[in-house]
């Protein structure tokens, strides 16, 4: 069969108005149709209040990546889309939502004040499709979402009162919590791990895990070979982390990492003191640097500092006060030993 030029143009045209109106037939169906995320809240803490739940709608680039939900956006730099309060951790749903992607994150109003808060810290969560991750996007285009739970977790705050062990001491000093330790490497190591083992491990899944590497799973694949194999420490220092870990035993805590099915251990400490070498073992898009300063000799000589630390450490003569800066380095929760 032969067609003419004119007949075929003709054609073409016809073939790409249908195109256009079945496009136009889809988007409109999408653009009505309304689907839900529910979910459970989940919290095992004690601290009371209502909970308050974020559901944030996420911008879609035409390339069809997302902008993920950031820390200032958590913080408050954008508006929630919806929001959600129950009386208690429960089961919620978001209903009658557009197709498209979202981040939902979760916290319980301990002070009443209807914003996330962090003194005191404020149990927080967020949706992610495996334990102990950033906070992942939802997409809703064909299906509800229904299994978007958000597990609320909180740092341990330093205790109220003062804690002493042989080798060191946890003490306020002028509002300010204030880790004193002396003696051998061994020595301070296993004060530090006893008088702190908690905040220890949450640092470590806070930061370490949760926002740094945003996934416990490349970290564990990536990062321990990674340290057991490049990172070359001096023998003493191996030895205070090892008396670390064993405080931290002693002290009776839970050592148990959830999200890695394991303990807490000499290797996960080791990637504590050496989370910037990150880029050195994974590609990153920037390079990272905190800010950190410590002072002694004429500094602290005579001071309030070295009449503090004397009444616990008779005989250590050599005084340090070290600090360091909130500049990057912190995660979601503004984990306190980081203060």
């Amino acid at each position: 069969m032969i067609f003419n030029k004119t007949y075929l143009n003709k054609m073409k045209k016809h073939i790409l108005i249908l195109l256009v109106f079945v496009s136009f037939l889809s988007c409109t169906e999408n653009s009505d149709r309304t689907l839900s995320i529910s979910g459970n809240i989940l919290y095992d803490g004690e601290q009371p209040g209502t909970v308050i739940i974020r559901l944030y709608k996420l911008h879609e680039f035409s390339s069809g990546n997302v902008n993920r939900l950031s820390k200032r956006d958590i913080y408050g730099a954008v508006a929630p889309f919806r929001i959600l309060t129950l009386d208690k951790p429960a089961r919620y749903a978001f209903d009658d939502l557009p197709v498209g992607h979202y981040s939902i994150i979760s916290f319980i109003d301990v002070n009443g004040d209807g914003e996330l808060s962090f003194y005191p810290s404020e149990p927080l969560g967020w949706y992610s499709s495996h334990l102990g991750g950033d906070c992942d996007p939802i997409a809703i285009t064909k299906t509800d979402m229904n299994n978007a739970d958000c597990k609320l977790r909180c740092p341990t705050p330093f205790p109220n009162e003062d804690k002493h062990t042989e080798h060191g001491a946890l003490r306020w000093i002028k509002g300010l919590p204030v880790l004193q330790l002396w003696g051998t490497a061994a020595e301070r190591g296993f004060a530090h791990g006893h008088l702190v083992g908690k905040q220890i491990i949450d640092f470590f899944e806070f930061y370490i895990l949760e926002d740094s590497w945003q996934s416990p799973k490349r970290y564990q694949e990536i990062f321990v070979p990674f340290l057991e194999t490049h990172l070359n420490c001096p023998p003493e220092f191996l030895q205070e982390c090892d008396a670390v870990i064993r405080g931290m035993i002693v002290s009776g805590i839970n050592m148990r990492i959830e999200s890695l099915g394991r303990d807490f251990n000499r290797t996960d400490l080791l990637a504590i003191n050496a989370y910037i070498e990150r880029r050195a073992a994974f590609p990153v898009p920037e390079a990272s640097s905190c800010t950190q300063f410590a002072f002694w000799g004429a500094q602290t000589e005579g001071s309030y500092w070295q009449e503090h630390c004397a009444q616990h450490a008779v005989g250590y003569l050599l005084w340090v006060c070290g600090a360091r800066g909130r500049d990057g380095q912190e995660d979601a929760g503004r984990d306190p030993l980081r203060s």
